[in-house]
């Protein structure tokens, strides 16, 4: 399993097709040495599967670009007391759980340890404490030298509570978790960009999002069923609506001759973005965290 990157699986089933054997009729029309096919055909059941990146990946990619840790960005764990609905638990999990990572991605071990302390305290109160040990605390402990360690471990830890809740029939807070960790992830790319640039690296990666988006709002469509995540899904709106105004140019058509042989392909499809979509995107993003950060939100 890739760790950067999780792929949360939805089972499809598809209807089956009975092929019965034709009923009545005599025995000059089907004769009793001939033998009768009464099998039934199952079509295979299809697994749809959401791309939903890990915080820690983005965290990673903006290190390597020369941002600026900024402890003004994350959630002071100081609030975590207020956060009392299942709703803004499951959000605000996934917003600590950005933060987590995103202390380990730079270094700041004793936050790290601060954050995870936060992380595992609103796990008791979502019920799913279990999926921590001990074991992941020491491994913390024991590597707060090591910024590589650190940061596999908090990867290691979200992904056990992915695990977990897939597990145990948790895909609504799931569903929840996941769209804070991606909002607390968003929320600091675009804060810790200075100035817009359409051919930096960070605004191309942040107008990669779109797709990202696009799977994170699917993923919840599954579970419409719980009012908490229908009206997740309209509080995120704002922001798809923001995202949905890029323009995604689709891949262009390749021809290369090598070693005697034409070799077809395509090129990446590409999104591009304006200063205004992104100041668009940046606000909407900055709105909806910090409405859930403040437990604003119904």
């Amino acid at each position: 399993m890739n760790k950067t990157t999780r792929y949360f699986s939805v089972a499809c089933i598809c209807c089956a097709v009975l092929l019965a054997p034709a009923c009545g009729g005599s025995d000059d029309e089907i004769p009793t040495d001939t033998p009768v096919d009464t099998t039934t055909e199952v079509k295979p059941e299809v697994e749809k599967f959401y791309q939903i990146p890990a915080p820690d990946e983005m965290f990673a990619f903006i290190k390597q670009g020369g941002f600026k840790y900024n402890k003004s960005l994350i959630n002071p764990t100081e609030e975590l007391n207020k956060y009392v609905s299942p709703k803004s638990q499951a959000l605000n999990f996934g917003i600590y759980t950005g933060d987590l990572a995103y202390t380990a991605a730079f270094e700041e071990y004793q936050s790290t340890i601060k954050y995870f302390g936060a992380v595992r305290k609103l796990a008791d109160q979502l019920g799913i404490a279990s999926a921590f040990d001990e074991s992941m605390v020491a491994r913390i402990q024991n590597n707060l030298s090591s910024s590589d360690s650190l940061v596999s471990i908090t990867g290691d830890s979200y992904f056990t509570i992915v695990d977990y809740l897939e597990q145990n029939g948790r895909g609504k807070t799931l569903a929840l978790m996941a769209a804070g960790g991606w909002l607390e992830s968003m929320y600091i790319v675009v804060n810790s960009i200075n100035k817009f640039d359409a051919s930096s690296p960070a605004i191309e990666r942040l107008a990669d999002q779109k797709l990202t988006l696009d799977n994170l709002i699917e993923y919840m469509n599954k579970y419409t069923s719980d009012n908490s995540v229908v009206s997740t899904i309209e509080d995120f709106s704002g922001i798809k609506n923001a995202f949905d105004q890029l323009k995604q140019t689709e891949g262009t058509s390749t021809s290369e001759k090598k070693e005697n042989k034409l070799i077809f392909g395509s090129s990446e499809p590409s999104t591009t973005i304006t200063a205004e979509q992104y100041e668009a995107i940046k606000k909407a993003i900055t709105e909806l965290r910090n409405k859930i950060t403040s437990n604003q939100l119904s």
